[in-house]
């Protein structure tokens, strides 16, 4: 999904990777919270609501820090609504779409690090 939200912003497709950049980040803070306590949160999609219990769990990540202010401190995270997904003159500039690939970035890089390795 990442690979994919890059391409559209090399193609000046701003709104649509913004879209897929979104979606790493639910998706990412989605794998961490299932990955360490089994629990299924399908129809959580405010950013917000998932970093909760992100912030619990994090200190059972083993030898590996996730910097949850790279995600809270986001463009991204403070712009990410569910209903602006559908609208595609919200994201439609470079500056939102580089900011947004740069908090997907991490996330990707950080459950690349910890594939596997989630409990102590």
């Amino acid at each position: 999904m990442q690979r994919a939200s890059k391409i559209l912003h090399e193609n000046k497709s701003w709104h649509y990777a913004c879209y897929l950049a979104g979606y790493v980040i639910e998706m990412g803070l989605k794998t961490i919270i299932y990955s360490l306590d089994k629990k299924k949160l399908g129809k959580i999609h405010i950013l917000s609501e998932l970093m909760k219990p992100v912030n619990i769990l994090e200190k059972r990540i083993k030898g590996i820090t996730f910097k949850k202010d790279i995600i809270t401190n986001s463009r991204l995270y403070a712009e990410w609504k569910v209903e602006k997904r559908y609208e595609p003159a919200v994201w439609n500039e470079e500056e939102i779409s580089t900011a947004f690939q740069e908090t997907a970035t991490y996330m990707v890089s950080f459950l690349s690090n910890i594939h596997g390795e989630f409990f102590e």
